[in-house]
């Protein structure tokens, strides 16, 4: 819990507004999961009128064995929904993380998603 709540703070004090789903063990019954999974979800507005220091925070922390990952047991990725025609667009990006964060191991049976509103939220 500690983790999550030091990149809830981070988000916060860098201004950030999304939203953050969280998944992983953390959300099982397990009494002391070892670690937390989150998406960090941002609209393409919010992230197209980023400060460049504010985008490379985001592209930083959210890399894959980003900061998040090393110092506070969080497996942090980022998605923005790019419209069609935007350079950054990639098809299927909020399906892609419905289906890892939205169903089980199975990939069939539905199950809540836990969201951590930054800012407002998307």
């Amino acid at each position: 819990m500690v983790g999550l709540e030091a990149v809830v703070q981070r988000l916060e004090q860098e201004q950030v507004v999304g939203d953050l789903w969280v998944d992983g063990s953390f959300t099982t019954e397990a009494i002391e999961p070892a670690d937390v999974d989150v998406v960090l979800h941002v609209n393409a507005d919010f992230y197209d009128a980023a400060t460049p220091q504010r985008q490379a925070f985001m592209n930083d922390w959210f890399a894959p064995y980003g900061p998040p990952s090393q110092s506070h047991q969080c497996h942090a990725f980022l998605s923005c929904e790019f419209p069609v025609g935007h350079a950054q667009h990639v098809t299927g990006v909020t399906e892609y993380w419905l289906k890892q964060y939205g169903t089980g191991h199975d990939e069939v049976t539905p199950k809540g998603i836990a969201v951590v509103s930054i800012g407002g939220g998307r």
